[in-house]
């Protein structure tokens, strides 16, 4: 099961990461890009009543020159949190709730990165 969520996961954030830079990493130097996700959590139901009710999301992502490896820009991204409803009105909120949360934090995060691309 581990795998299955790690490759969904994976295909998420290559997908999410080619459509919004890929008109920023059009130039002619071949480059690949490494995402590394130290943080990535989507609070159970069970989780937001008793516990914790904070989604959140942290990646490093290095830009590598294709051919040699070697590092053409570094991004040590900041944890991301967004406050879910929590507590006993947990399961009013998740009837409401229509999006995959962990879509879209995936897309703010890495709009974040692109807006910093943009700036800098």
């Amino acid at each position: 099961m581990a795998a299955h969520f790690k490759q969904v996961l994976t295909a998420r954030v290559k997908d999410e990461f080619t459509d919004l830079t890929a008109q920023i990493f059009a130039g002619r130097q071949p480059a690949t890009a490494v995402v590394r996700l130290k943080t990535f959590d989507i609070p159970s139901a069970a989780r937001r009543v008793f516990v914790d009710n904070t989604a959140k999301i942290q990646a490093d992502i290095d830009i590598l020159d294709k051919t040699t490896g070697r590092l053409i820009l570094r991004y040590e991204g900041r944890l991301e949190t967004k406050p879910l409803i929590g507590g006993v009105a947990t399961g009013i909120a998740l009837a409401f709730e229509r999006s995959d949360l962990g879509y879209s934090m995936i897309t703010d995060y890495l709009s974040a990165y692109r807006n910093w691309l943009l700036r800098n």
